[in-house]
Formats: C-alpha cells, sequence, structure tokens
C-alpha cells in the first residue's frame, strides 16, 4: 500500500454505537497493523456531544461535531425542522473548516449526515479521491447539504471515486444514479478468528460468561440496537405464544436520547411486552454491549426478524460460526444470503409467531456438516482477510489515481476476464 493519510468521514464514531463505526474502526486498525505507512483520521458527527471535541480512539485520532441544537433538546425544547437544518449547516461550516487542513489523500465517507455530505462536496470540489460507503437502506451515493443543495452543484462521483455497497440492493442504489463500473459490491467483513464453529463443550462456558442456564433447552438469541425496526417486539409476541422450551436471549444497545437518563423507548416496551406476557423466566434481557462471539457459541439458532436491514452483517456472523438462521423472508438481504452462499444454514420465515415456531425447529435440526460446509463458504466470501485486500487494493488505485480517472472496480481488483 501507498504511504497515505485517509480521512473517515462518518455520522457517528465510537465511543457512540454505531455498527458501521465498530466495524470500521476494527478495519483501519487491521490495515495500519499491515501498513504503517497508513495514518487514519476520522470526522465524526454526533447525537451525545454538542460542539467541537477532540478524541483519541485506539490511536486513531477523531475530530468530533455536534450541532448546538442538541442544547435545545436537553432543556425539552424540541427541535423544529428548520431549527434541525440549521444545526446540520452548523456542522457543515465546522467540517469544511477542517477539511480544508488538507492534506488528505482519500476521504472515505459513510452514512449520511451533515458531516458525510460535506465532506464529500469538498472532496468532489478539491478532486480529491473519494470512497463512498453505503451501509444502510437509507443510504444514497449522492448527499446534498438542506437549503444549500438549491444553489451548490451536485458532487461528481464518476471521476476518481469508488462506491462501496454492502449489498446487491444497496448496489442497485447506485445505479440509479449511473454509476456501475466504479462500484465494488462486498459484504461486510466477518473476523475468521472469532466467527467459526466450535465443540460443543464451548456452549457451557459461553452460557456461564452471559448469565444463562446451561440445560438442554434450546437457546435463541437476537443482538441487535434498541430500536423499532430491529423488532425485538416480534420475538416477545413469538415466544409468548410458543409451547416449546425455548428460551431467548436478547440483548444490544439502547438508543442514545443525548442530555437523558433512563432507557429508551424501545426497550422500555419490550421490557413491559415481557412482563406482560408473563414469560420473564423464558427471556433475558442483556442491554448494552455483547460479545457477538460469546453470544453465538451459547447458541443453538440466531433470530433475525428485523426490517429495512442493509445487510444484516449478524447474520453472516452467525453462519459463519456454524448457528443455523431464522430470518425475516421479507427482507431482501436476508433472502440474498439465505438463497445463496448460506443456502442450507438457515429458515427465511414471515413475521408470523406459529411460522417462526416451525422455522426455528426446522433450524435446529440442520445437520452438523451442513452447518459446517456453510460457515466455511460464508468465510471464503466474506472473510477480513479477502476484505482487507479488496480495501487495500481500492486505497491504493485512488490515492495513485489522476484528477480525471474514471475507475474501474473490476479493473482494480483483477477480475475481469
Amino acid at each position: 500500500m501507498l504511504p497515505m493519510r485517509v480521512l473517515l468521514a462518518i455520522s457517528k464514531y465510537l465511543p457512540e454505537y454505531s455498527g458501521a463505526a465498530i466495524r470500521l474502526h476494527r478495519t483501519y486498525l487491521r490495515l495500519q497493523n499491515l501498513s504503517p505507512d497508513l495514518k487514519v483520521h476520522v470526522l465524526a458527527g454526533s447525537v451525545t456531544w454538542s460542539g467541537v471535541r477532540e478524541d483519541v480512539v485506539e490511536g486513531i485520532p477523531v475530530h468530533r461535531i455536534g450541532p448546538r441544537v442538541f442544547d435545545w433538546w436537553r432543556r425539552g425544547r424540541g427541535i423544529g425542522g428548520w431549527t434541525w437544518r440549521l444545526g446540520t449547516l452548523e456542522v457543515a461550516h465546522q467540517a469544511k473548516r477542517f477539511l480544508d487542513r488538507g492534506g488528505w489523500d482519500v476521504v472515505h465517507v459513510v452514512g449520511t449526515s451533515g458531516i458525510t455530505a460535506t465532506a464529500m462536496a469538498w472532496a468532489s470540489r478539491k478532486q480529491c479521491p473519494l470512497l463512498v460507503e453505503l451501509t444502510s437502506r437509507m443510504d444514497t451515493p449522492v448527499q446534498r447539504l438542506p437549503v444549500l443543495r438549491f444553489v451548490t452543484p451536485a458532487p461528481d462521483l464518476t471521476r476518481r471515486t469508488v462506491v462501496m455497497a454492502i449489498s446487491p440492493q444497496l448496489a442497485e442504489r447506485a445505479r440509479e444514479e449511473g454509476l456501475v463500473d466504479n462500484v465494488w459490491t462486498r459484504p461486510n467483513p466477518v473476523d475468521e478468528t472469532r466467527f467459526r464453529p466450535t465443540l460443543p463443550e464451548a456452549r457451557g462456558e459461553a452460557r456461564r460468561e452471559l448469565g444463562v442456564p446451561d440445560d438442554a433447552l434450546p437457546l435463541g438469541s437476537s443482538v441487535a440496537q434498541f430500536i423499532p425496526r430491529k423488532n425485538h417486539a416480534f420475538l416477545v409476541d413469538m415466544l409468548a405464544g410458543c409451547s416449546q422450551g425455548l428460551r431467548i436471549l436478547m440483548g444490544g444497545p439502547d438508543w442514545p436520547v443525548p442530555g437523558r437518563t433512563g432507557e429508551g423507548e424501545s426497550l422500555a416496551r419490550v421490557r413491559h411486552l415481557i412482563q406482560a406476557s408473563g414469560i420473564q423466566d423464558r427471556i433475558w434481557l442483556r442491554p448494552g454491549f455483547l460479545n457477538q462471539s460469546t453470544v453465538l457459541r451459547a447458541s443453538d439458532v440466531y433470530l433475525m426478524p428485523a426490517w429495512d436491514e442493509g445487510l444484516g452483517t449478524p447474520l453472516l456472523e452467525a453462519l459463519a460460526a456454524g448457528v443455523p438462521v431464522v430470518a425475516n423472508a421479507a427482507e431482501p438481504a436476508f433472502r440474498f444470503w439465505l438463497e445463496g452462499a448460506g443456502r442450507g444454514g438457515g429458515v427465511l420465515a414471515p413475521l408470523e409467531p406459529e411460522a417462526w415456531v416451525r422455522g426455528i425447529q426446522e433450524a435446529l435440526r440442520i445437520p452438523v456438516e451442513t452447518r459446517v460446509a456453510v460457515a466455511e463458504r460464508i468465510r471464503s466470501i466474506a472473510g477480513t482477510e479477502v476484505i482487507d485486500a479488496g480495501y487495500v487494493r481500492i486505497l491504493t488505485a485512488l490515492a495513485g489515481s489522476k484528477p480525471s480517472a474514471r475507475l474501474r472496480v473490476a479493473s482494480i481488483l483483477g477480475s475481469e476476464g
């Protein structure tokens, strides 16, 4: 890899919860270990802090900018549409001041916010190599700032730019914008050292670590942020109507509310449903960050009833760990994997409690040999070694490109026939 300075512009960054931030933080730590000449800096928004804040997270410098409208929110005054737009423009102004320091060889944009729109516009105007990563169903390749979108040109993503999409559905969104040759469709990386089939004896140790009983009853698990679209409530309803000896471990971070204490609305609703259903002895809530590899070692089946998913990385991690999955059949990203490389390693079920009970029973009958074969296929496609090698080639090609270059991902990755 060429010596280079990469600026990662992202909506949120650690310690604030963001699945994309966690993944990219680990990715860039690995890439910096592979190439000490790679230096990464982060420009991030914030939902917790207002104003400008400098941090260092495991050696990676973070320049964090939060809009001062959060001060109004903390005082209970609310945020109207125009107030929020002004807050976005305030963040954009501060982000531009930071970007103008220059010296970036590649700008890597992830998420959708005032930070990311500003970074994209700045890189396009300065003809700085740009890597645009689409990670959720809400993302779009072309971002514009509110109000200013009517008086400023759209960023040019055809030159010196690569768009990364973590699913074919997101790649299609790029194609709708006329971007084809410079689009890299690839899954999020799965750490082969953490997610691989383990011996049954490891289950007891993992369950004790998580504080759940180690017995013969099957344990389903679901780890996701407590927000409505992750659909924790459906699992509670399903379990309440299930006469089988199934239990569920449910964990994940709560949705952060700046300046407030107590649980978010989604987690509080899940607690209420559990109490009202009388299934406290069959379901364990573990709000907060959980070690996903430990959860999977403890689990007999992994449950994904979410909707509006860009990919659903836990699905790949479960398959790579040899744990069968039951997933929402209506989600295109889930169908892509469970009907493709992950075929045989899980079950697609409509969001109906009875269908999920049947799906779980079917998933528990999947032979160990099939699970191991599926795990090997997933790691060969989405393992960190494979994905990191692609990152290195893409970043190197971007940093070494000419201002007018129209990049072809197939040529960069050596996949042209």
